[in-house]
């Protein structure tokens, strides 16, 4: 997975997004206001987007194209410690007994 983040970030961040949100990468597309075809082939690498295409692609998910180009760089063993770390915060605001 490391080597595909490196060589695909945008393409790594797309599946991770899919796959979190079970979106369709159509429907991503058609929110992100870019052609399917276009989605399809930056998410497989074959074209490198331009920083405008990477923004929209970032909204359409609801975040800034910095955050869209981490998630797509960090590794799965980062990504799990960061949702652990982030259930343990929701957690550490419950009062003892709870």
């Amino acid at each position: 997975m490391q080597e595909r983040a490196r060589d695909n970030p945008i393409g790594n961040a797309i599946a991770r997004v899919l796959g979190i949100t079970g979106l369709k990468i159509s429907e991503l597309a058609k929110r992100a206001g870019i052609p399917e075809s276009t989605a399809r082939r930056v998410a497989a690498g074959q074209i490198s987007p331009t920083f405008r295409t990477v923004d929209k692609l970032a909204q359409a998910c609801g975040m800034s194209a910095g955050e869209f180009i981490v998630i797509g760089e960090l590794e799965e063993a980062t990504l799990g410690i960061l949702a652990a770390q982030a259930g343990n915060e929701g957690r550490s605001n419950a009062t003892p007994g709870e």
